[in-house]
């Protein structure tokens, strides 16, 4: 069961720095969102971006260049079918 004491005692052994560090943080992550300075590609240090985000941008990025190659190729073949 906890109790008051247990919970005091938790958030007591939390080290200063750690508080100082989290508060940095949030407000460094806040005044970069608000004034835009964040890169669209960058994923680390932003909210509902994971490493899942990540790897589906890169794969989408190939998958459209493959397509975009399989088309310029077509064209190409057609091009000099056509001529």
């Amino acid at each position: 069961m906890i109790t008051a004491k247990n919970q005091y005692y938790l958030t007591a052994s939390i080290p200063p720095s750690y508080i100082l560090e989290r508060i940095a943080q949030c407000r460094l992550q806040l005044f970069l969102d608000s004034n835009d300075l964040m890169p669209e590609t960058q994923s680390a240090y932003r909210r509902f971006h994971r490493t899942e985000t990540a790897v589906t941008k890169v794969y989408n990025d190939l998958l459209f260049s493959a397509l975009c190659l399989l088309d310029l190729t077509a064209a190409s073949i057609l091009w000099t079918m056509l001529c």
